[in-house]
């Protein structure tokens, strides 16, 4: 499936999808911006930062390191913040998935994340170290890593029954072959990834980008979601193919 086509179809859908994936995409930001706003609220943190300086423009004195402060219960109440931040993140990848393929979605679909709690929870944690050590490595290993476990999360909804292990061996599989084609996806979603860093723009940017990993994730699968013909109106041939 070309590059142009997954945008389409992705265009499409999230046309047709309601609620809005922007209305789901609001909340979801909101959300992730008070647990943001909280976790700078916790002391027992090695960063400090200090909102005066940073008013004044001075970014050499604006942060401080002190790793004395760190506290135990500091350090597991922003874990616990963390993997709260994840679990919405795969309920977001969740109500995208269903609505790639034209199933009833809604608000509660971004609590999915929660319903696979534990092991949702490890594969989040065990994707995010390999990644972050692929990182440290000069940096292409943690490219090649988080394309190649990309779908795993997905993978995991579809197959609720499935191990975090399996998860990831079966997003491999998939990858296998297409890493370059998804790299190249993404590399075209750029400026739409830029977007994402700031909280307004990525009310906006969020949902496409979803979207189109889980048009892929579709394709990958070979589902026949993508084939019907809900996924148009009957009076008109979808976009992609005029």
């Amino acid at each position: 499936m070309s590059r142009p086509e997954i945008k389409a179809r992705s265009t499409y859908l999230m046309y047709l999808t309601r609620p809005h994936p922007y209305l789901i995409s609001f909340l979801f930001v909101i959300l992730l911006q008070l647990i943001s706003i909280i976790s700078l609220q916790v002391g027992g943190q090695p960063f400090e930062m200090d909102m005066t300086a940073m008013a004044a423009g001075d970014t050499a004195n604006a942060i401080h390191f002190s790793p004395e402060n760190v506290t135990l219960k500091a350090t597991g109440f922003l874990l616990a913040l963390e993997i709260v931040a994840a679990m919405l993140r795969y309920g977001f990848m969740s109500f995208h998935l269903h609505a790639a393929r034209r199933e009833n979605v809604s608000y509660y679909d971004l609590m999915d994340g929660f319903m696979l709690l534990f092991r949702a929870a490890a594969l989040w944690l065990i994707t995010g170290i390999m990644v972050y050590v692929g990182l440290l490595l000069l940096i292409v290993p943690g490219v090649y890593l988080a394309i190649t476990y990309a779908m795993a999360p997905r993978l995991m909804f579809d197959h609720p029954d499935w191990g975090v292990f399996r998860c990831l061996a079966e997003s491999r599989r998939l990858m296998t072959g297409n890493r370059w084609d998804f790299f190249k996806l993404r590399v075209s979603l750029l400026g739409w990834t830029i977007l994402r860093a700031f909280p307004f723009t990525a009310v906006f940017a969020e949902p496409f980008i979803t979207m189109c990993d889980s048009v892929y994730y579709l394709y990958l699968i070979r589902d026949p979601a993508l084939e019907s013909s809900e996924s148009s109106p009957p009076d008109k041939k979808p976009p992609w193919e005029y």
